[in-house]
């Protein structure tokens, strides 16, 4: 009995090393295949002393910034590069996005030198390329952020695609361009928009007679 009950856990000793190696496979493939050698690209990236904080204006929750770049750096970027870091913030970051009701919620911009909130030089603006989930129609248009107080810059996204049903919900891949001390940065983030409301009930969508063309 006692040889068998080795023999037994033995064997489950077998099944648990080949589990946690199979894995441990899997995890190297996923970050040097996928994701080769250069995977803090693809990881939250920050420019020493430069922050920058994005929140929901109504209520402060935060909008998590993926990376933010000297300008310059990400513009040597290869275009596939640029490619995987997109579908990294799109997919890997699927699970943090934040959920805009336009007309309702306005995004509140603060920037940050050293720990000290500053006011960039010119006027930002955002790159924003907006996927329509439901029908994979994307477009991408270019947006100067003008609404400036207290410190903070603000910007209430619209709906880019064109609206095929009553309720939509776009994903934003958004490209912020700012300049402070003479030095230009770029910070990507994601964010979802939809025009669903609290009390909005998803099990009366339908398609509309004439789609509406784009908000902006």
């Amino acid at each position: 009995m006692g040889k068998a009950r080795k023999i037994i856990s033995l064997w489950l000793l077998i099944g648990l090393a080949v589990v946690v190696g199979t894995y441990g496979i899997y995890q190297f493939i996923r970050t040097y295949y996928f994701f080769p050698p250069m995977q803090e690209a693809f990881l939250v990236k920050k420019v020493k002393d430069i922050e920058l904080d994005v929140s929901l204006l109504e209520d402060e929750t935060m909008i998590p910034v993926m990376a933010t770049y000297e300008a310059s750096d990400y513009q040597e970027f290869s275009e596939a590069t640029k490619k995987k870091l997109e579908d990294y913030a799109y997919e890997e970051e699927e699970d943090y996005l934040v959920l805009l009701i336009e007309d309702e919620n306005t995004l509140a911009f603060e920037f940050y030198k050293e720990g000290k909130r500053i006011t960039p030089e010119g006027t930002p603006s955002l790159t924003i390329q907006a996927d329509a989930l439901e029908y994979g129609e994307t477009a991408t248009v270019e947006r100067p952020i003008e609404s400036y107080r207290e410190g903070r810059y603000e910007f209430r996204p619209k709906r880019v695609n064109p609206q095929h049903d009553l309720y939509y919900l776009e994903k934003h891949l958004m490209l912020l361009s700012y300049r402070i001390d003479g030095k230009d940065y770029v910070s990507l983030f994601s964010v979802l928009l939809s025009n669903a409301k609290e009390d909005a009930d998803f099990m009366d969508n339908q398609e509309l007679d004439e789609p509406i063309l784009n908000m902006e």
